[in-house]
């Protein structure tokens, strides 16, 4: 291995949980879950927009991350900064309207996320937008990001451990129709 460990040596695995791509997300927890299994480690989900949020710098006090949802939609969670680069969310990770989430946003406030090199062009010039290095999360900031949720008590169970949907996919919807 790179770093000298033995399968063993493995205490915890971090994984995005979403929201984000159905079958990315899905093949992301089955084999976070089995490396965990494997090794006889801890798993712990991430929300995927928390992951972006850990890699923001910032002068503004308010953070918007958003992934595009397709269908007109964007997967949204907002933070406020406690101290630097420290962020607090102020909800869960939801689905909002593109233009909706484009037309709340404030002056002044950070924005970051996959969804702005597409949006660039429409991004109002009073908002602080992200570098292109922040707008995606890395392995480093689920890690950072897990690291602290676990410190703070949080657990997952590697058999209950499951993505996080926020609408049924496409599939589903044309099969209840």
């Amino acid at each position: 291995s790179l770093v000298g460990w033995r399968p063993g040596d493995v205490e915890l695995v971090a994984v995005p949980k979403g929201p984000g791509s159905f079958t990315s997300l899905r093949v992301g927890i089955v084999t976070a879950k089995l490396l965990a299994y494997a090794t006889g480690a801890q798993v712990l989900g991430v929300d995927s927009l928390g992951a972006v949020a850990e890699g923001v710098v910032a002068k503004s006090l308010d953070l918007s991350v958003a992934m595009d949802a397709y269908r007109g939609q964007v997967f949204v969670r907002d933070f406020v900064q406690d101290s630097p680069g420290v962020w607090s969310a102020k909800f869960e990770s939801r689905i909002e309207d593109l233009e909706g989430w484009l037309n709340r946003l404030s002056p002044g406030m950070a924005v970051a996320g996959g969804i702005l090199d597409r949006l660039l062009p429409r991004l109002r010039s009073d908002l602080e937008v992200a570098p292109a290095a922040q707008r995606n999360p890395t392995a480093a900031q689920v890690g950072r990001l897990a690291l602290s949720e676990w410190e703070s008590g949080r657990r997952d169970d590697v058999w209950r451990l499951a993505p996080l949907y926020l609408r049924p996919s496409a599939a589903e919807e044309k099969l209840a129709k």
